[in-house]
């Protein structure tokens, strides 16, 4: 079938990014517990980060776009997140928001040249693909997402590896879904669905 393969190869390409990328954040320090915090609009490098993250037991802090920047400071400083990634979109405001940052020490910045930010393909140029060498628990902290609160600021609800996979296992993976299936994404990616 030529959408299978098609499929697959979409599927062979993602995870080497993802690898190479765990492995270029690990090079700058970035470990089993470390934060790091994404701002930025629906695309395939957020999914990266994702997979990136969870393969070295860092926790990925997806960031409301839609929040003002006194309240993405808040929200940073609170899961004292270390690495910032920021698309195009976002950058502006990243750039804004950095000096007010407690913890941030490494800035990506995913299409746009940002002085002090390094550029998310060099990145990835330069890192290996190899399976990142990490063991990571199904209990460990996978995600720190941010709840829109009604009263006072966002909260951080803690989701590990394993509400990650039960999540999957409702949703029918692997029995309904098939790899030749596409999937829209409509409700931005920092949100829980």
């Amino acid at each position: 079938m030529p959408g299978l393969r098609r499929n697959e190869a979409y599927l062979e390409g993602i995870e080497p990014e993802g690898d190479r990328l765990a492995n270029g954040l690990a090079g700058m320090g970035v470990e089993k517990g470390t934060k790091v915090a994404v701002l930025a609009l629906n695309c395939h490098r957020y999914i990266e980060v994702y997979y990136a993250t969870a393969k070295l037991g860092a926790v990925c802090v997806p960031l409301n776009f839609r929040l003002s920047p006194d309240e993405l400071v808040y929200v940073v400083n609170h899961a004292e997140a270390e690495v910032l990634l920021a698309d195009q979109a976002m950058l502006p405001t990243g750039v804004q928001i950095l000096p007010r940052l407690d913890r941030v020490r490494q800035c990506i910045a995913w299409e746009a040249e940002e002085k002090g930010w390094i550029a998310y393909e060099d990145l990835l140029a330069r890192s290996s693909e190899a399976e990142p060498e990490v063991e990571v628990n199904e209990n460990d902290l996978c995600q720190l997402q941010y709840t829109g609160g009604t009263t006072g600021m966002p909260k951080g609800v803690m989701i590990t590896h394993r509400n990650y996979l039960t999540t999957a296992i409702g949703m029918g993976v692997g029995r309904e879904m098939q790899p030749h299936y596409a999937t829209l994404q409509v409700l931005p990616i920092f949100h829980t669905s």
